[in-house]
């Protein structure tokens, strides 16, 4: 389902997912796989690491994000947002480019620190 993607070393953080082909304004880029939900109160059952993973599905569960949905790094200059479990692009996205979110976008605080180096980043 997740065609036309790859994960590799990223310059933002670590490992991110790459476009391998052209993506056009409002195509699905990637689809998130729920299969993994955590109850809000059993959070404690997930490691530290993976909380970091944790994502809002209802208002009983979380998700538990895998790859490659975990590995799409911040951008404040991203090229997708996140729609309905899915990342659909907001702008053409060429070969090789670097599929991004803006993590601040969904309504949902998330602590990170950026790393993103776009001209407009907030935490310059």
């Amino acid at each position: 389902m997740n065609d036309g993607i790859e994960i590799r070393s990223s310059g933002i953080n670590g490992r991110g997912v790459f476009a391998l082909r052209r993506f056009r304004e409002g195509e699905t880029v990637l689809v998130w796989n729920l299969s993994r939900k955590v109850r809000r109160d059993d959070i404690a059952s997930v490691s530290a690491e993976e909380r970091h993973f944790l994502n809002p599905f209802d208002d009983e569960f979380l998700v538990l994000l895998g790859e490659p949905e975990r590995c799409v790094n911040h951008s404040c200059q991203n090229n997708t947002r996140v729609e309905r479990f899915t990342d659909v692009a907001i702008r053409e996205i060429v070969p090789g480019e670097e599929i991004t979110s803006d993590y601040q976008s969904g309504g949902v605080p998330v602590d990170f620190e950026c790393r993103c180096g776009a001209p407009n980043c907030r935490s310059n």
